[in-house]
C-alpha cells in the first residue's frame, strides 16, 4: 500500500486571503498603524497579497509583506519577484521586530481571531474541492496512511481539516511545530517501512529540497500541483529541469501508484 503525504496550503486549502488578513491584523498591532477601514482599500491589499503569496514560505512573513504593500506601497508583482532575496530582511528591520517575535505575534493574532470569530476565520479560507474529495476517498479506505504536512500551525490545520471533512486522524496532521518536512517524511518512512510515499506539494523548492536530502532513503514519488501558490516560471522549471523525478499534475487523480 502507498502512503500519502499532502502539503496543505495550495494543495487542499486556499488560505491566501486569510493569511493576508492575519498578516495585516498582526502588522497593525505591532506597528500601531490603523487597520484599513475602507473595504475597497482592504480588498485591493488582499488582491496584491495574493500576487505575492507564491514567495511566502511561512505564515509570519505575511506581516512583512503587508509592510511592503500597505506602508511602502510596493506593487505585488515587484514584491513577489524578490521578496525572499531582497525585501524580507529589509522590511524586517523596518518593522523593528525579530523573526521569532513576529512568529509569536502572528500566531497570537490568529488565535485571537479564532477565539473571537471562529466561523469568520474558517470562512476566510477556500478549499480545492476536487483535491479534498480525493483525500476523503483515500481516508475512507486507508485512514492510517494519509497525512498532511504543513508549515501552518498544527491546531489551525486540524481545525481546517475538520471544516473540510477530510476524515484525517488528528495525529496524522503535522504542522509547523513538527519541524522540517524532510524530518517528518523520514519519520513516516520508518513508520511505514518498505512502503512507497507519495509526496504532493505546490512549492517546487520544497520538493527539490526534500528530494536532495532524502535521495536514496526509501521509495518516494514527488508531485507538484499546477494550481497552487506557484508561478509559470516555477512550473516550467519543474517540467524541464526536474522532470526526471517531479511529476507536474493538474488534479490529484493524475497521481499514479500501485495499491
Amino acid at each position: 500500500m502507498v502512503v500519502f503525504a499532502f502539503d496543505f496550503d495550495g494543495v487542499l486549502v486556499d488560505s491566501a486571503r486569510e493569511t493576508g488578513l492575519s498578516g495585516l491584523k498582526c502588522y497593525c498591532k505591532v506597528t500601531g498603524k490603523e487597520f484599513p477601514q475602507d473595504e475597497t482599500e482592504l480588498n485591493n491589499l488582499l488582491d496584491e497579497f495574493e500576487i505575492v503569496r507564491p514567495s511566502l514560505e511561512t505564515g509570519w512573513e505575511a506581516v512583512v509583506i503587508m509592510h511592503g504593500l500597505y506602508t511602502n506601497k510596493l506593487g505585488g508583482k515587484e514584491l513577489q519577484k524578490s521578496f525572499q532575496t531582497t525585501w524580507k530582511e529589509k522590511y524586517l528591520l523596518e518593522v523593528g521586530s525579530t523573526e521569532e517575535e513576529l512568529k509569536e505575534y502572528f500566531n497570537y493574532t490568529r488565535i485571537e481571531w479564532i477565539e473571537e470569530d471562529t466561523e469568520g476565520w474558517l470562512q476566510s479560507h477556500g478549499f480545492y474541492e476536487d483535491a479534498c474529495s480525493y483525500v476523503r476517498n483515500l481516508t475512507s479506505q486507508h485512514k492510517d496512511k494519509v497525512y498532511v504536512i504543513t508549515t501552518k500551525g498544527t491546531l489551525f490545520a486540524q481545525n481546517l481539516c475538520e471544516k473540510a471533512s477530510l476524515g484525517l486522524c488528528k495525529e496524522n496532521v503535522f504542522g509547523l511545530e513538527s519541524g522540517k518536512k524532510w524530518d517528518t517524511l523520514s519519520k513516516l518512512m520508518k513508520r511505514h517501512e518498505g512502503e512507497e510515499i507519495v509526496f504532493v506539494e505546490d512549492r517546487l523548492k520544497t520538493l527539490v529540497d526534500v528530494h536532495n536530502r532524502m535521495e536514496g532513503d526509501g521509495a518516494m514519488s514527488f508531485y507538484l500541483v499546477d494550481y497552487g501558490y506557484n508561478t509559470e516560471q516555477q512550473l516550467e522549471e519543474a517540467r524541464s529541469s526536474h522532470s526526471i523525478y517531479i511529476n507536474v499534475i493538474s488534479t490529484l487523480s493524475d497521481i499514479k501508484f500501485h495499491s
